[in-house]
């Protein structure tokens, strides 16, 4: 009875999940059959979409990159179903699974005897801040959170009886968590610390187990990291990493997170921030109510401080407080990768899950009934959601035809890229053959002159010929993401770019069957190949092996030359040719060169260097996995 209630209302939630259409919105990308079939399942050092779609080292994602690539292609091969099934299979549904699982994990091992334990999945996994996280696509995040009541509980666990089993089995479950949201397992460890200070557990190695095992796993993408000193942060610029950036994205004030309220609620809107609803206020109230009681077990109060430090946090550089905030952004290692704050709605999330019940049940007799009444109080708060009224993945998306025309058109043997105004859009065709480019992000500018401008200069031509790009394209804009005026779709905008373009004297407008005037194709004078020799003296050919390993052939090179690789400029890409190796230099327009003397016809290969990191890293891993493996085989058998 009360896991059918579950049940009935997570779909009461998340029955527009449950459909034929892709969930593409937000952060969450699509991918067409031809994509997914091409998928590189291994780790990799390189992503290709990175630096606006020219690459970057993006080792830091190689854990969460490597389970989307790989359950996504295998499934594709297996199967043969479309990406729409897959993402349901692989995410979404695992979401709503998983939290299940495991927030009943926690609220059991916290409160074993508790009536009402059914109303901690209900808050945990229906509560504003989750609803819009997975609203906007941000599934990495949601399946670190998904785990997180999990690896609370085994740590809960392993405090009150350590063993070795325990610690193996709570490392498992925070590399789980730590594979799809490091910070997330970062926010949770700081939840873990609390809690370890309030039960004040006697001290063990057994207490390092987790966090050696979790290091271990992942050693594929640490190890690579610690050792070419990558910082995730400074490759993504002042935006990312400053005090001023922390300031701006710390929408939440404290009335907004002591309520576990989305500041964004319900639109989801980026930067608009909605004024506190009354319905909430209840919310706060009655968790810590579950406090008035004459016996307070210790449990409790971790639970509660967990909230309190949420609370607190989640509202970043605001008052009361806020210096404190920033102080930790400054100082704390690790601390400075949440410029967004509200990362840790998480900890009130989990305190509120287990302290509503726990308070709940202390009021009379008929739990059930009052159960009953308080999610649909619950409901209320996130009527939006059961009435469709949400957008982002609770909205059905079809598939425009034109971008079907387009990815027929780009499907091309050759290499090229395609450079997109003003941005990509979500169902542009993008593979490592054939990469989008993003003209923002590529330009670090969003204003539409900017960009037209320096497309109609001689620059900005040469640029897109030394990037491969032989297409610029003005998206469809069917999800009026693109084109806005006011945080509302512009036409006219679109119009404009679209006038600007149709006069650029260096492109020329493509007829295409079957794109309508909703988007606009237009193809460049003049674009070079991916590898290529820069004084053209001498033939050239090259073989993708993998996104960080190529394979070249040089034929008839009688004198010293420069060969130009197009993607952006890292002193880790190494070429070798007969032996000796040539590092990369960085040439016009940001992209790499390799400066090699007269070497008639030979053989190389051109590679990443941090790749050969992530392959030790790697094997470290599988050996890791492997004998945690055997110990927890053998003690269960010994047992």
């Amino acid at each position: 009875m009360k896991k059918s209630f579950i049940l009935i209302v997570l779909f009461l939630v998340y029955y527009r999940w449950f459909g034929q259409n892709p969930l593409s919105a937000g952060d969450w990308s699509f991918h067409f059959p031809e994509e997914v079939a091409k998928f590189f399942m291994l780790p990799s050092s390189w992503r290709v979409a990175f630096g606006g779609g020219l690459g970057g080292n993006g080792v830091f994602l190689a854990g969460l990159e490597t389970y989307f690539l790989t359950t996504a292609r295998q499934f594709y091969q297996i199967t043969g179903l479309s990406w729409a099934v897959s993402e349901r299979i692989f995410w979404y549904i695992p979401f709503l699974l998983v939290g299940t699982y495991s927030s009943v994990s926690l609220v059991r091992t916290i409160l074993p005897y508790l009536t009402l334990w059914y109303l901690t999945p209900v808050i945990f996994l229906t509560n504003s801040y989750i609803v819009l996280i997975t609203g906007g696509g941000q599934m990495g995040i949601a399946m670190a959170y998904a785990i997180a009541p999990l690896v609370l509980a085994k740590f809960i666990t392993l405090f009150d009886h350590p063993t070795v089993s325990r610690g193996i089995m709570t490392g498992l479950a925070l590399s789980l968590m730590v594979l799809f949201d490091p910070r997330i397992a970062y926010v949770l460890m700081i939840g873990v610390l609390l809690w370890g200070l309030v039960s004040r557990p006697k001290p063990t190695f057994i207490f390092a187990i987790p966090f050696i095992l979790a290091g271990l796993l992942h050693a594929f993408w640490l190890l690579p990291l610690v050792v070419f000193r990558v910082n995730p942060m400074d490759s993504m610029g002042s935006a990312y990493n400053s005090i001023a950036a922390v300031r701006f994205f710390s929408f939440a004030d404290f009335s907004h997170t002591l309520a576990l309220l989305h500041p964004n609620w319900p639109e989801n809107l980026f930067g608009k921030i909605y004024f506190l609803q009354p319905e909430f206020l209840i919310i706060p109230i009655v968790a810590f109510s579950a406090l008035l009681s004459k016996k307070i077990s210790r449990a409790l109060i971790s639970v509660a401080g967990l909230g309190l430090l949420g609370i607190f946090l989640a509202k970043g550089a605001n008052d009361p407080g806020g210096g404190i905030y920033l102080w930790l952004f400054s100082h704390v290692p690790g601390f400075n990768v949440f410029r967004d704050p509200t990362k840790f709605y998480l900890l009130i999330a989990l305190s509120y899950s287990i302290l509503i019940p726990a308070a709940l049940e202390r009021v009379g007799k008929k739990k059930m009934l009052l159960g009953i009444v308080f999610v649909l109080f619950w409901l209320v708060t996130v009527r939006q959601a059961v009435t469709g009224q949400l957008g982002g993945t609770f909205t059905h998306h079809a598939i425009p035809t034109e971008y079907e025309v387009l990815k027929d058109l780009i499907s091309q043997p050759e290499y090229f890229r395609t450079f997109w105004v003003p941005r990509w859009q979500r169902y542009g065709f993008s593979s490592y053959m054939h990469p989008a480019v993003d003209a923002a992000a590529v330009l670090d500018t969003g204003s539409p002159s900017a960009i037209l401008n320096w497309l109609d200069s001689k620059e900005g031509m040469e640029a897109l010929s030394r990037w491969s790009v032989k297409y610029v394209i003005l998206p469809y804009d069917s999800q009026g993401e693109i084109f806005l005026e006011d945080r509302k779709y512009s036409g006219s905008q679109k119009g404009e770019f679209e006038t600007v373009l149709d006069a650029n004297r260096f492109l020329v407008k493509k007829q295409i069957p079957g794109l309508t005037a909703n988007m606009s194709a237009y193809e460049t004078g003049q674009y070079y190949d991916h590898l290529r020799l820069e004084e053209n003296a001498a033939a050239l050919s090259w073989d993708m092996i993998s996104p960080v390993r190529y394979r070249v052939s040089i034929s008839g090179l009688s004198k010293p030359d420069q060969i130009i690789f197009s993607e952006s400029y890292d002193s880790y890409w190494l070429l070798t040719i007969e032996d000796k190796t040539y590092r990369s230099e960085k040439a016009n327009n940001g992209i790499n060169s390799f400066s090699i003397p007269a070497v008639g016809t030979a053989n190389g290969t051109l590679e990443y260097l941090p790749q050969r990191y992530v392959w030790i890293g790697l094997g470290i891993s599988i050996v890791t996995i492997c004998c945690a493996t055997i110990i927890i085989w053998n003690q269960r058998k010994y047992r």
